[in-house]
């Protein structure tokens, strides 16, 4: 309590700066003193108030999904964050993690046929894009903040178990402004919801939530799917039971924002369990290999190593002939799920796409 106290005491006139930072520069935009880029052409932003953890990667992917399905051009461009190289990257055969990012660099891998892009700059990053010709929309990745571009179709991820409306601003609590800013979203997704969720606490949400008439509010949960052996894919399993099935006993190493949904997962379906958390965004090094797999040994027969997709991309870049225990590293897949109206989600980001298409 006293903790919690002096917190507030001592962080709350940072919060305070931050805050009048943060809304000057939005009225600056909304006044038009400074310009935000507007294209004639799909673009769709997906962002978040919150720092980290929402669910960002398998939206973009679930829309990428989407889209080729209706046989869409997709592009996805992000900053790249903690990514080696500088200025504007492409998904080329040189493409790496270090080019790219972690969270690019991963649905790389798993969409060969999209295009990918990183550049700081949104707004050269979509010019050059548009330059190429070869795409029929583009998904930006993480750029809620990114007032340099104004989006066609912006959608706002609030996470269910951390909703911005609960948080307070930087740096007393986690948000990246102020939570009145989520007027500037068309959708708002309510992410990693229970998948039993009744329709009373769906209410509950969207009454906190105080959206706007034009303003539209679905629910996604976090599915798992496949587990696969990092280092060779054609090894799986099609789902964790089925990987629990065998092994008993988990050793689970993360370097994402928000472990805790998958660590619950893990937890009700095995015996021994163990866990090594890094930080978000985490490159590992072979140190970090010596620390797993010490801690791998001490479990008992009958054990594995478990980690996510984003963090399988990172480990494929070391050299596998350094690590002992290669053949025990699987992953799993994750994905989004609607828990209603997903038709009418799909139905809103077709329209979006076909009533804003280039016109050759």
């Amino acid at each position: 309590m006293i903790k919690t106290i002096l917190k507030y005491v001592l962080l709350s006139p940072l919060t305070i700066i931050y805050n009048i930072i943060t809304e000057t520069r939005n009225k600056l935009y909304d006044w038009e003193v400074l310009h935000s880029e507007e294209f004639n052409f799909p673009i769709i932003s997906v962002g978040n108030l919150t720092i980290g953890g929402t669910g960002k990667t398998p939206h973009i992917e679930y829309l990428i999904k989407i889209l080729q399905e209706k046989n869409y051009r997709v592009a996805v461009l992000s900053r790249g964050y903690k990514r080696k190289a500088k200025g504007f990257q492409d998904s080329n055969e040189k493409a790496s993690l270090y080019s790219l990012g972690d969270e690019l660099y991963q649905m790389y891998l798993k969409f060969p046929n999209v295009s990918f892009y990183a550049d700081a700059n949104r707004v050269k990053g979509v010019r050059k894009i548009l330059l190429k010709n070869d795409c029929d929309v583009i998904l930006l990745d993480d750029a809620f903040q990114h007032r340099k571009i104004n989006p066609g179709l912006s959608i706002l991820l609030n996470d269910y178990n951390r909703p911005f409306y609960e948080d307070h601003v930087l740096p007393l609590g986690n948000l990246r402004e102020n939570e009145h800013q989520k007027k500037r979203a068309q959708i708002v997704i309510t992410t990693k919801s229970p998948i039993g969720i009744k329709p009373i606490d769906q209410r509950i949400v969207l009454n906190k939530l105080k959206l706007f008439p034009y303003q539209d509010l679905y629910f996604t949960s976090i599915r798992y799917k496949k587990v696969k052996q990092v280092f060779d894919s054609k090894i799986a399993y099609n789902s964790l039971d089925d990987l629990f099935a065998k092994y008993k006993n988990v050793l689970l190493f993360t370097g994402i924002a928000q472990p805790k949904q998958l660590e619950k997962e893990i937890k009700n379906q095995v015996k021994e369990y163990k866990t090594l958390i890094f930080p978000d965004h985490h490159f590992f090094s072979f140190n970090d290999i010596d620390k797993i797999e010490t801690e791998f040994k001490k479990l008992k027969s009958h054990k594995i190593i478990l980690t996510t997709e984003k963090d399988a991309s990172r480990l494929k870049e070391l050299k596998q002939d350094k690590i002992i225990s290669k053949k025990h590293y699987f992953y799993v897949e994750i994905e989004i799920d609607f828990l209603k109206e997903k038709e009418t989600f799909n139905h809103q980001i077709y329209k979006y796409v076909a009533n804003n298409r280039r016109k050759f």
